[in-house]
């Protein structure tokens, strides 16, 4: 048996959970009121303490379902489901539920409460107090079989693209008694008009998981009427659910089974009660705005649907309806240059897209969701350079009081492998990232570009620089092990402290080359006295991680100079290494000028390679005098 409870929630989230008692009062001090269990009514009464009166009288309330005041000197019963509330000044209103172990779920919010459709946020009383989503049929209603079916058909779908069913049952809300079915809570909307236009690389990330959705769907023997905007629940970071579908599956003569669902209206609002069948016992049924008629497989009406929703996502909700019109109603002889009209000529992969629709309205070839999900993810991959060459400062927007500062970047690939960022640390302090991937690849890379939000996390936290490069490499080993690949980087991260008493430089190093400190004319390394560890990569096992650590006392005119392995593995026709010639360089310049000094490096290293059979990798160059 499951205890009776109070679940404290303020903004809707479960603050606690509370076990109330039978025998004995249960006050509750957040809204000053006392709970005593009344064995008659077998239900708990409530009314308010001393301080409860008090706060009354100065025009704070207590209220039961938002509907009725606990005044002074009354009691009041409380059914499981209900509520109190309260405002305390200058707080955020909180909620505090009861609830009976005879229900598990508590009604927190009516997202829909229509005749037809009740769509209810709940708490799971069984789950530490998660919040998921009840959806409502009454046996008397419409399209009661299908939401039946559709429950029956969801349990066999495993999907982190597809709102998971959790559980189904009888529940009685409003003393009536629905059919539910219970999915996990996604914090999302769905996709609408108002949100229009995404940008190309939000679009790109949406509907390569909704692809992926359709092809889960796919392989558990699924198929639904034709994918709109609705069934496409997005959060704030881009990440998708799809929800509402109305599922019929396959058997294995790769026929439909159950009543087949034949609603649905045109793009012109008719509604659609034809359909056509043919020799797989396919159906065109459902909404047909976003996919034409004489589409008539449902695999493909639904890959047709996932692109036609890409292009229609990056529109303006000005032209979203004409997009829609070309789209859906055009002949696939006009597709093409409606296409090269919607997506211009710049637009990224344009041509794979191109291939896909012509595979989808005149090839009898087979087209796979897989596919299509590889196509948005070939746009990501092409749009990576913009995360990982656009650190959240650039050299030319710095301004740190005492220290002049210069960055040259360039990479070897569009795919850029260095990274780098500086971080407003307040008090006179700022912190530095600089690292390169090991490889040039688009999935290892968005690992590395996860890289900057920690650094600015951890920098506001004030974590020490080793402990912040821990948590880095735990990061890119847990991404390399949960996607059975393996990703590394050398990274180096410090703290410059520019106060004019004792002005230094402190750092730890993961396998990443050292600095060089130029001081007086002479150029040289930065390491540990006697010891030649770099510390290790990241990206290995947390428990044979390690880094190297050190401090340099800086001086007036002292120059820093920090740099990636595209420097020093520089080779020149006789394969020799450009790492003792960069300190010969450093010292030859001598120059305060920290732009001439990158120029001069930059020409000097293009000159020495230029003649070599071998490619350096990405070239990252960060200066730093102290003025």
């Amino acid at each position: 048996m499951h205890p009776s409870k109070l679940y404290y929630l303020r903004d809707d989230e479960v603050q606690e959970e509370v076990p109330i008692s039978r025998k004995k009062k249960n006050s509750l001090p957040l809204i000053h009121c006392i709970l005593v269990w009344n064995e008659e009514n077998e239900q708990h009464e409530i009314h308010l303490d001393d301080k409860g009166v008090e706060f009354f009288y100065q025009g704070v309330k207590c209220k039961i379902n938002n509907r009725m005041v606990i005044k002074p000197r009354q009691n009041y019963v409380l059914k499981s489901g209900d509520f109190v509330s309260a405002t305390k000044i200058g707080q955020k209103p909180f909620k505090i539920y009861i609830h009976y172990r005879s229900s598990r779920y508590i009604v927190i919010k009516r997202i829909s409460d229509l005749p037809s459709k009740k769509v209810l946020l709940c708490i799971d009383t069984r789950s530490r107090g998660h919040k998921v989503i009840l959806k409502l049929k009454r046996e008397d209603s419409g399209h009661f079989e299908r939401f039946i079916r559709s429950a029956s058909l969801l349990s066999r779908t495993i999907s982190n693209c597809v709102a998971q069913l959790r559980d189904v049952g009888t529940i009685e809300v409003d003393e009536k008694s629905y059919i539910f079915q219970c999915f996990e809570h996604f914090p999302g909307k769905p996709l609408s008009e108002d949100d229009l236009p995404l940008q190309i690389e939000q679009a790109a990330k949406v509907f390569q998981q909704v692809a992926l959705g359709i092809q889960d769907l796919a392989r558990a023997g699924l198929v639904h009427r034709s994918l709109t905007p609705e069934h496409i629940l997005i959060n704030e970071h881009n990440d998708v659910k799809l929800v509402g579908l109305s599922l019929l599956a396959k058997n294995q003569f790769n026929r439909l089974e159950g009543p087949l669902t034949l609603s649905g209206s045109s793009s012109s609002g008719e509604r659609i009660e034809n359909y056509v069948i043919t020799r797989g016992c396919e159906i065109a049924s459902g909404d047909l705005t976003y996919v034409p008629t004489y589409i008539v497989k449902s695999e493909k009406r639904d890959l047709y649907a996932v692109l036609a929703l890409f292009i229609w996502s990056m529109q303006s909700p000005e032209s979203a309806e004409t997009c829609t019109h070309w789209l859906a109603e055009t002949t696939p002889e006009e597709l093409p240059t409606h296409l090269n009209k919607l997506l211009g000529e710049n637009f990224p992969h344009k041509d794979n897209i191109t291939h896909l629709f012509h595979k989808l309205t005149h090839s009898e070839e087979e087209l796979r969701s897989k596919q299509v999900a590889h196509v948005f993810s070939q746009i990501r991959d092409s749009l990576v350079q913009d995360v990982i060459d656009s650190p959240f400062v650039k050299g030319e927007d710095l301004e740190i009081p005492g220290v002049q500062v210069e960055i040259y970047h360039q990479p070897l690939q569009e795919i850029a492998s260095d990274f780098y960022d500086f971080v407003d640390m307040g008090k006179d302090r700022y912190g530095l990232l600089i690292g390169d991937g090991i490889r040039h690849d688009a999935d290892k890379n968005l690992y590395t570009s996860l890289f900057y939000p920690i650094v600015q996390l951890f920098s506001e936290q004030k974590v020490a620089s080793a402990e912040l490069l821990e948590k880095m490499n735990l990061l890119l080993y847990k991404c390399g092990k949960s996607r059975q690949g393996r990703a590394f980087a050398t990274a180096l991260h410090g703290v410059i402290c520019y106060n004019e008493y004792s002005p230094h430089f402190m750092y730890a190093s993961a396998g990443h080359p050292p600095p060089i400190l130029y001081r007086g004319g002479k150029a040289s390394y930065l390491q540990v006295k006697d010891n030649i560890f770099l510390g290790t990569s990241l990206g290995i096992s947390p428990e044979h991680f390690h880094c190297l650590e050190n401090i340099v006392h800086l001086q007036k005119e002292d120059i820093l100079l920090f740099y990636t392995d595209g420097i020093i593995e520089g080779r020149n026709a006789e394969g020799e290494g450009y790492q003792e010639k960069l300190l010969r360089k450093v010292e030859e310049v001598q120059e305060s000028d920290l732009n001439l000094l990158i120029r001069e490096l930059r020409g000097d290293l293009q000159k020495f390679s230029a003649e070599s059979p071998f490619t350096t990798g990405d070239v990252t160059l960060i200066a730093l005098k102290v003025s």
